[in-house]
């Protein structure tokens, strides 16, 4: 009975060794090793690939705790093939007579450090972008363009600022878990309002003549607050919500009034929310969610050549009044603002 039964396992064998003496078979053993070697060598490539990524990171981590201001200006062989060019500055680092020399006591203590100040930059850029997200899950964030009322306040800390989302918005129910999780022992929620300002494009041929290009590159100029709320409401009362469409209304009207260039007669009366069918305004209304967000902090994140010397700045600020549109010219204006409160 034993040797009945090993009969089969010896016939396997058989079979197995004369297979793999066949031509044919050494061809798929051979393709069957060059595909293990290929999984090995794509395996060793990856992990190289990470351990190189991970040492540089720790360079421009050094790099960027080393340095207050861009290095446009330094040579790139001197950081070999990882030439970092940082991309936020705070409008408190700005330069002394020399780019690279950036001090505490170069601080600005009027304008950009203060409180009216970055008020009237939120309220003149008031439609702003809106994030939300639970710590834990980052990469599910919410984002929604959104005009803000900015309240009246006393200080950073107590600014809140009001908007409405339609209804089927999801970000709509990420804040009503957001207002949750501020008194909940649950998954933390944070909330951003970024208020983009002023911004252009510099280009290398601002900064002098074809020698100097040669060692400049192409960068932009730019102007933002972050806002970071701690607390929010959510408003579903019919009353509240009216009050912040008014609100949002007449601000806006009060605004166009102001700067239109060519205005006609129509241009020439405010619009009024009041006046609007109250049945329209009920279905209007019933539709939106009002919110109500408590800044907790307010950041400045503004790039504006404050890493360049006094004849750059100059430079560059001619550049953009040439170029003549909009944009370039406030960015310009603020360079200037920043140059003289130094």
């Amino acid at each position: 009975m034993s040797e009945q039964q090993q009969e089969p396992n010896s016939n396997y064998f058989s079979v197995l060794s004369s297979f793999l003496l066949q031509p044919s078979s050494k061809i798929l053993s051979g393709i069957g090793l060059c595909t293990c070697l290929y999984y090995v060598y794509s395996g060793l490539k990856y992990l190289s690939e990470k351990i190189s990524l991970h040492r540089s990171n720790n360079q421009n981590a050094t790099l960027i705790q080393n340095t207050n201001c861009a290095i446009e200006n330094t040579p790139v062989d001197q950081y070999h093939h990882e030439f970092y060019i940082p991309k936020y500055f705070s409008t408190f680092n700005i330069h002394q007579d020399t780019p690279h020399q950036v001090s505490d006591h170069a601080r600005m203590n009027n304008h950009h450090d203060n409180f009216n100040f970055k008020i009237q930059f939120m309220k003149e850029n008031s439609f702003a972008l809106l994030l939300t997200w639970k710590d834990e899950t980052p990469s599910q964030m919410f984002t929604s363009h959104v005009p803000f009322l900015i309240e009246p306040a006393t200080s950073l800390e107590s600014v809140t600022l009001q908007f409405h989302l339609a209804k089927t918005n999801p970000h709509c129910k990420a804040l009503e878990e957001f207002s949750k999780s501020c008194f909940e022992f649950s998954p933390r929620w944070k909330c951003m309002v970024i208020f983009a300002g002023p911004h252009f494009y510099i280009s290398p041929k601002w900064y002098g003549d074809r020698e100097v290009q040669k060692r400049q590159v192409p960068t932009w100029n730019f102007t933002s607050i972050h806002a970071m709320a701690d607390t929010c409401q959510v408003i579903h009362d019919m009353n509240g919500k009216k009050e912040i469409v008014t609100q949002l209304t007449n601000v806006h009207e009060e605004w166009l009034l102001k700067t239109t260039k060519n205005p006609n007669e129509s241009d020439l009366v405010k619009y009024d929310f009041s006046q609007i069918d109250e049945k329209y305004s009920q279905v209007l209304l019933n539709e939106i969610v009002g919110f109500t967000l408590n800044v907790k902090e307010v950041k400045e994140k503004w790039k504006l050549s404050q890493n360049k010397s006094f004849p750059v700045i100059q430079s560059v600020v001619e550049g953009l009044k040439r170029q003549g549109s909009d944009l370039a010219v406030q960015t310009s204006e603020l360079m200037n603002m920043m140059k003289k409160n130094e």
